[in-house]
């Protein structure tokens, strides 16, 4: 009986994870698309788009590895990991986007950000100023984004009209 119990427990741990990886992999494509709809002042404008990821765990880095080096407007995705708070001074003002996963290593982001970086968060409960886009989980369970308008004039991008429908809300202020 303790071994058929000891192979469930492992099963259900193996399924929690799949379900934890898949979910990365969907926050994930969702960054890779807002890329695909979001214009970033001429000043930014490289023959790369540099996405930083904050804090990130081993997960996110596997999953992030599916979008480098993938083309969005005409740019190639190039990563950058900011994984101390001396990477976040150096290279902060050089990025493009910053995508700060729900389980990141909790760095302080000044506010407001650096003209032309745009934060992309997964959000829990508390919110975050500097996030022009958020990635909440509804009551149903599924994963949508809100669009903070102030967040995203501050960063001096352009969100597509396509996108800003598509957001589950988009606001003025809170």
């Amino acid at each position: 009986m303790k071994f058929l119990s000891r192979y469930l427990l492992l099963g259900c741990l193996l399924l929690a994870n799949l379900a934890w990886s898949s979910e990365t992999t969907l926050r994930v494509a969702f960054v890779y698309n807002f890329i695909k709809f979001i214009e970033w002042p001429t000043a930014k404008v490289q023959q790369s788009m540099r996405l930083c990821a904050l804090g990130v765990d081993t997960e996110v880095r596997q999953a992030l590895t599916q979008i480098k080096g993938k083309s969005a407007n005409k740019q190639v995705i190039e990563l950058v990991y900011l994984d101390s708070e001396e990477d976040l001074v150096k290279s902060l003002s050089s990025c493009q986007m910053i995508y700060r996963p729900l389980r990141s290593s909790l760095y302080v982001l000044p506010h407001p950000l650096p003209q032309g970086v745009l934060l992309v968060a997964d959000e829990d409960k508390h919110r975050d100023l500097n996030a022009g886009i958020s990635l909440v989980r509804n009551n149903e369970g599924r994963i949508e984004f809100n669009i903070y308008r102030p967040a995203i004039e501050q960063a001096g991008v352009v969100v597509s009209s396509q996108l800003l429908k598509l957001a589950k809300n988009s606001t003025e202020g809170l």
